[in-house]
């Protein structure tokens, strides 16, 4: 009966074991994806913002310089669109969110989830927010600018082409790294959601 009694402990702590290490190896292995994933958003918003720091007077320059309208609303427009993206990126890195105290890995997997969320709407949106509104007021800055019409059509055209080929690498990378890990997080969520004893486990 004695022996009985201390397989079944035995057998209980060794799942609890179980269960901690499994839940400790989730845990290191998200936070090590999540980690990687945050060094490349600082990244470039370090040099989105820094180049948006160096625009602005840039572009204020050929503002109050130039008299033709049309330069005057290209580089209006380049301004604007450079304090939009600074306040979008951001407003992305914002995850406001409440982590349940009974469920510490659950909480920091729906906040995760919450970040790489927000940047999967940022880069549905980065035609309207960013490439389009950039292109619209080159467009302006170069039909008002003097000189040949045929070159400065040539640059729109070729403008046009480096934008469309940034739009495509920011949808290559929404499709291939942005979505699939948003979907590996759900999955870990909901693993950990059908099994609440590995939260409570793992502190």
């Amino acid at each position: 009966m004695e022996e009985e009694i201390l397989k079944k402990l035995w057998s209980d702590q060794a799942g609890n074991i179980q269960i901690d290490i499994n839940s400790k190896k989730l845990i290191e292995s998200m936070n090590q994806k999540m980690n990687n994933f945050e060094k490349q958003i600082r990244r470039r918003d370090f040099l989105e913002i820094g180049v948006a720091l160096l625009m602005v007077p840039l572009f204020s320059y050929y503002f109050y310089r130039d008299s033709n309208p049309m330069v005057k609303l290209g580089a209006a427009i380049i301004i604007a669109t450079n304090f939009v993206v600074v306040y979008k990126l951001l407003e992305a890195k914002r995850a406001k969110h409440v982590v349940d105290p009974g469920s510490p890995v659950a909480g920091q997997l729906s906040i995760s989830l919450l970040r790489v969320e927000r940047q999967i709407r940022l880069l549905k949106s980065v035609l309207w927010w960013y490439l389009l509104p950039f292109f619209v007021g080159v467009v302006f800055l170069l039909l008002g600018s003097v000189g040949i019409l045929w070159i400065r059509i040539l640059f729109i055209l070729l403008i046009a082409v480096l934008y469309g080929y940034i739009y495509y690498l920011n949808m290559k990378a929404l499709r291939e790294k942005l979505v699939p890990f948003e979907k590996s997080i759900r999955r870990t969520l909901d693993q950990i959601n059908a099994n609440p004893v590995q939260v409570t486990t793992v502190i």
